[in-house]
């Protein structure tokens, strides 16, 4: 069965632009993703059970990058949560950092032999009650990181 060179074109064009996505698929940015636990006051205010890392990738993964463990550059995620009464004070830091292999800067040389290099950082503090709080915290985690991933271009 012969195959008319239309169709060859066709078909060719199709795998192009298959690999093609694949391929952007696979080189979007990543990110490791580390929380800092915030100490024991966290589950005083009903967040210790909160899902911070999976409400994390989601929202990189909606903003185009993706997570890996091994990547070069993180999304570093630190909660402070402070517990009075009913009423919790909650502050959050969002950051995308990398590590790189330094030697001296400015006279200083970093003793684990790597500095990190502060690309971008978004934050947010408020107070709220603690029937609230849960849901106001991962809101405000999904936007602080979609604050600070589109200050970086990618």
């Amino acid at each position: 069965m012969l195959k008319s060179p239309v169709w060859t074109a066709a078909w060719l064009a199709a795998a192009a632009m298959l690999c093609a996505s694949s391929a952007m698929a696979q080189f979007r940015p990543a990110l490791q993703i580390m929380v800092e636990k915030p100490g024991t006051e966290r589950g005083d205010c009903g967040l210790a059970d909160t899902p911070i890392h999976a409400v994390a990738k989601l929202a990189i993964e909606s903003n185009g990058a993706r997570e890996s463990a091994d990547a070069p550059a993180m999304l570093y995620i630190h909660p402070v949560v402070i517990p009075e009464g009913r009423m919790c004070f909650v502050n959050l830091d969002v950051s995308v950092r990398v590590r790189e292999k330094s030697g001296a800067v400015g006279g200083f040389t970093p003793k684990e032999g790597w500095r990190g290099l502060l690309l971008c950082s978004a934050g947010v503090a408020g107070v709220a009650d603690q029937d609230e709080v849960r849901q106001d915290f991962l809101n405000q985690l999904a936007q602080q990181i979609k604050v600070c991933l589109s200050s970086l271009e990618y």
